[in-house]
């Protein structure tokens, strides 16, 4: 008990910028996304007093892969294309770093949108297109690969984070699910304050 109690006084004299906390993950943290209650993140923040804010990046189907693309740590590359100036769609190829499957990346909600392309602010959908989000001037043409940046990175944002991650695959065995995860527990600025729980 008195142990509890040190841990409890640690945690409520902490620093405003770690009681963010940023949860990764499929479905298993996403939920249904028709019901706001049916995630662990919904709980956790109802059991945690509100000087904590927990926020859900949770996204259904996503593989390990997607995740770190959002978490800012796996580059992902569009083919040479030519952008509109409207907001009409293009089809285009992408492509991750590591050449490996997206899985269902790039679904309206829970940090995949909108990515920046060279300063400009597009969705990038699972059809395989992309559009801008607000018309330009001009059309910009990219004669070759350019990379797409994720709306909210962990570098940009301190605080702890929970991945729950590897249910949907994309790596082929436990070294490299563990690289791609400390990828993203180096990106973690400050003090790293992280839980990982993996699908084994």
């Amino acid at each position: 008990v008195k142990k509890l109690d040190e841990r409890i006084v640690v945690l409520e004299n902490t620093s405003d910028v770690y009681n963010n906390i940023y949860c990764f993950g499929d479905s298993q943290t996403g939920g249904n996304h028709n019901a706001d209650t049916h995630n662990y993140p919904y709980f956790l923040q109802e059991l945690l007093n509100s000087k904590y804010v927990v926020t859900n990046f949770g996204n259904g189907g996503e593989n390990i892969n997607g995740i770190a693309f959002r978490c800012g740590t796996m580059p992902l590359y569009i083919e040479p294309f030519t952008l509109p100036a409207d907001t009409s769609k293009v089809a285009v190829t992408t492509k991750l770093a590591n050449d490996r499957a997206k899985g269902n990346l790039f679904t309206a909600y829970n940090g995949s949108n909108p990515v920046t392309v060279n300063g400009i602010e597009c969705y990038l959908r699972n059809d395989g297109t992309i559009a801008r989000v607000t018309a330009g001037v001009n059309s910009v043409t990219f004669n070759r690969p350019v990379k797409a940046l994720p709306p909210s990175p962990i570098k940009n944002n301190k605080g702890v984070y929970i991945f729950q991650i590897g249910a949907n695959g994309g790596f082929s065995g436990v070294d490299e699910y563990i690289d791609i995860i400390n990828s993203m527990i180096e990106a973690i600025p400050g003090e790293k304050r992280y839980i990982v729980i993996c699908p084994w």
